[in-house]
């Protein structure tokens, strides 16, 4: 389950606290750039630079929930320990 809590309101929280309860699969390129607090151009690059995956299925890109737990897994820094 992906959970995020960096620096989100509480009615934020709420709401990607029921996207995680609710059994999603995909997450739109807004919700992404809220739960990772970047802006959504910034999520496009990382899309244009394959850190995220992202359905090519319809007209909008959705992003695979596993894609994004993938992305914060190996990009999060965890303080240089050996």
């Amino acid at each position: 389950m992906l959970v995020i809590n960096w620096g989100f309101s509480e009615r934020e929280k709420m709401h990607i606290n029921a996207l995680n309860g609710s059994g999603r699969v995909f997450y739109t390129v807004s919700e992404v750039s809220k739960m990772l607090g970047v802006n959504r151009k910034t999520v496009y690059r990382l899309l244009d630079r394959g850190l995220l995956n992202a359905s090519n299925a319809i007209r909008h890109k959705r992003i695979h929930t596993e894609s994004l737990e993938l992305f914060i897994q190996t990009t999060v820094y965890n303080g240089g320990g050996k």
